[in-house]
């Protein structure tokens, strides 16, 4: 749940930043966007490694991963 509330605020910020800026400022939120979408991530796979009852070990890779190459979409346009 924290990691989806977390995406909705990427999500937020990415289509609130990448507006009508210049290519140097769009950079940056580009950078920004791309730093707190691993650190949610990151938030995820520490949440199943605290998770009781415990998240099964052969679990965790498979969802974190997926999110890594797929969460691109849900954690920008939607």
């Amino acid at each position: 749940m924290i990691h989806d509330h977390l995406y909705a605020s990427l999500r937020n910020f990415y289509n609130t930043s990448f507006g009508e800026v210049d290519s140097k400022t769009k950079s940056i939120h580009k950078e920004t966007w791309s730093k707190g979408r691993a650190l949610a991530d990151k938030i995820l796979l520490l949440a199943m490694d605290s998770a009781d009852p415990p998240v099964p070990a052969w679990k965790k890779g498979p969802v974190y991963w997926s999110v890594r190459m797929f969460g691109w979409g849900p954690a920008s346009k939607g």
